[in-house]
């Protein structure tokens, strides 16, 4: 109350007797304050270790929170990559399509890529091809990257020929394989 500090304060502003101030910190930075004020009989080293436990966790909070908003910003920034690529590019986790691009529903002539959302990869495929996209799959899923040219029809009815190009992906956290299909027809 009598220290230099009270200057500081805007006239009317409620005395301060004691207080505690600590950082919230996010990747080093400071994020924000914690201001406790006006504790009856004063702060004690008990409620400053408090004090710290709280601006520990919130910084984690803030640290976390943080990060999800950068991936989730590098998410969107990827998927619009994505849909605007004029290869067909599938995301393939947990046996099933997890993602296909508009060029990907162009392709198999689907009337919007998320009727591939769900489904095998192998029921857009011939079976002679199966256990040769099979292999694909899992030696991505393992961290390798191949390729394979595939002569097959599409859903319309017509030939085609197929370079699909396999590498290794997370998604959401788990082992995935993006494939990239390209027509050479």
């Amino acid at each position: 109350a009598d220290s230099h500090y009270a200057q500081l304060f805007p006239s009317g502003h409620v005395r301060i007797d004691n207080v505690i101030i600590l950082p919230f910190l996010c990747e080093e930075e400071t994020a924000g304050l914690m201001v406790l004020a006006n504790k009856p009989g004063g702060f004690n080293n008990h409620d400053c270790r408090i004090a710290k436990v709280f601006a520990e966790f919130s910084s984690l909070v803030l640290h976390t929170k943080s990060t999800m908003f950068k991936l989730q910003q590098k998410e969107s920034e990827l998927r619009g990559f994505l849909d605007i690529s004029p290869e067909a590019i599938i995301i393939y986790a947990d046996n099933r399509i997890v993602y296909a691009n508009p060029s990907a529903q162009e392709l198999t002539c689907l009337n919007n890529s998320g009727e591939l959302v769900g489904t095998s990869i192998y029921s857009l495929l011939p079976y002679k091809h199966a256990e040769r996209v099979e292999k694909r799959i899992a030696a991505a899923q393992k961290g390798l990257k191949d390729h394979i040219a595939v002569r097959t029809v599409d859903l319309a009815g017509k030939d085609c020929y197929l370079e699909c190009n396999f590498a290794p992906f997370v998604y959401h956290g788990r082992p995935a394989s993006i494939i990239v299909v390209r027509d050479v027809t």
